[in-house]
């Protein structure tokens, strides 16, 4: 049983995309991906479990969430929902984590890991990996059209981050709004677009990140609504926020 912590729940998508080391800006994609449970003593994000095929698991301060990843070279980018954490494999097989939300925190895998490992990560899904990540590593304000662009293609190739990093690009208008006016709001027929196609592509995600724009529209029911199906779906965020509201 997963134990969730009472924290506050942010909203991302006005944030930059996480850390931004420039090594390795460009390289060989691994065909052989980094796989097994790494732990830092004391570090806010203190487990990764990495599955060898590109998706994992992490833990911070108790509560679990998944990711996926991507391995250039010797530098592993890891985007748990729309952030990114860079991490280096250093000669040792030690991790070293970069930047603001990982610090500079060392990671060291796990005396007697068991991790069940699949093998290596299909060429096209790791260049869409690589092409969103590149772009999500910006902020917002950032990004130009040619990366929208991006983004809008690679949604259309299936890769539900796009389409749900779309989504919060498409949200910054709802939140100005939300902070100046508490009635409720109708949706924007895009953001809904995009945060649907994630969910139909499979990814639970989608389902939090419904529930999170129909709680900025100050539409109640319909949030209560999306986070709990995205709770039963062990979207721990989303049963974190129903816990906070009471739900």
């Amino acid at each position: 049983m997963k134990i969730l912590v009472a924290v506050p729940v942010m909203i991302i998508m006005l944030s930059c995309g996480g850390d931004k080391s420039s090594k390795n800006e460009v390289g060989n994609i691994e065909s052989s991906l980094l796989c097994g449970e790494f732990h830092s003593e004391g570090a806010m994000y203190d487990v990764f479990i990495f599955d060898g095929n590109g998706e994992g698991t992490v833990s911070a301060l108790g509560i679990l969430g998944e990711f996926k990843y991507v391995q250039v070279n010797d530098t592993v980018y890891i985007t748990p929902d729309q952030s990114q954490f860079t991490m280096l494999v250093l000669p040792d097989g030690k991790l070293q984590g970069f930047g603001e939300w990982l610090g500079d925190a060392v990671y060291e895998r796990v005396a007697g890991d068991s991790t069940e490992c699949s093998g290596g990560q299909d060429a096209n899904q790791s260049d869409q990996q690589m092409s969103f990540q590149r772009i999500a590593s910006k902020c917002i304000g950032e990004m130009t059209e040619d990366d929208l662009a991006t983004l809008e293609s690679l949604c259309d190739d299936k890769l539900s981050d796009a389409c749900l990093a779309l989504a919060n690009v498409a949200m910054r208008g709802a939140v100005a709004k939300s902070i100046l006016n508490t009635d409720m709001q109708d949706p924007d027929e895009e953001v809904l677009a995009y945060i649907q196609k994630a969910i139909d592509l499979g990814d639970s995600r989608g389902l939090t990140k419904m529930g999170e724009y129909y709680f900025i529209l100050y539409d109640t029911a319909r949030a209560k609504e999306y986070y709990s199906k995205a709770c039963d779906q062990s979207e721990d965020l989303a049963c974190i926020k129903m816990m906070e509201e009471g739900w």
